[in-house]
């Protein structure tokens, strides 16, 4: 059998004394149990006791609402000093960020290992049908992950070819040319 270290604090000791049989060790290497209720059995986590009986002490009940953080990210310290109750939305805040799977610009959209550019657009002189417009979906390019700016100026330099008036990403790189009232690409 496995030895594992578990943690408490002084004053939950007492919950380890039913642990000796039964007692299982999830994949994250927290230290659970099955409880029987009624007809059934539920897997009862260690951390949660322990925050059920901070919880307690404060007057309140643990509801599923709640969430279990450890501060040295171990699961096997289950002392009261480690553990930190949040919400959900605390936990999402805290969680640890992945990649980001969208762009920050507009057209610029994250496939698999690279970014792929598209624009879509009404297409002119369509036939209404049922009182819905016509759009085309045009392909621009894939770029690397490590070009999303390049990717991004792909997609407005599009964008001002079909549109003149186009919302574009980097507004900064089109100026106004005063004398002939037209817009100028300084980007290339």
């Amino acid at each position: 059998m496995n030895i594992i270290n578990i943690q408490v604090s002084p004053q939950d000791i007492d919950l380890l004394g039913g642990w000796k049989q039964n007692r299982k060790v999830h994949a994250d290497g927290s230290l659970y149990r099955y409880k029987k209720i009624g007809h059934a059995f539920q897997k009862e986590f260690l951390h949660r006791l322990v925050a059920a009986r901070i919880l307690a002490a404060k007057h309140k009940r643990l509801t599923s609402r709640v969430r279990v953080r450890f501060k040295d990210k171990d699961v096997t310290n289950c002392t009261r000093e480690n553990i930190v109750l949040v919400d959900y939305a605390t936990q999402g805040r805290l969680a640890i960020r992945v990649k980001r799977k969208t762009s920050k610009y507009r057209g610029v959209y994250r496939e698999r290992d690279r970014w792929r550019v598209k624009i879509r657009y009404p297409v002119a002189n369509s036939h209404l049908v049922k009182n819905k417009v016509k759009y085309k979906t045009e392909h621009i390019g894939y770029y690397p992950l490590d070009q999303e700016e390049v990717a991004a100026r792909a997609y407005d330099k599009r964008a001002r070819q079909i549109f003149p008036d186009a919302v574009v990403n980097f507004p900064e790189d089109f100026i106004e040319d005063t004398q002939a009232g037209q817009k100028v690409d300084i980007a290339t």
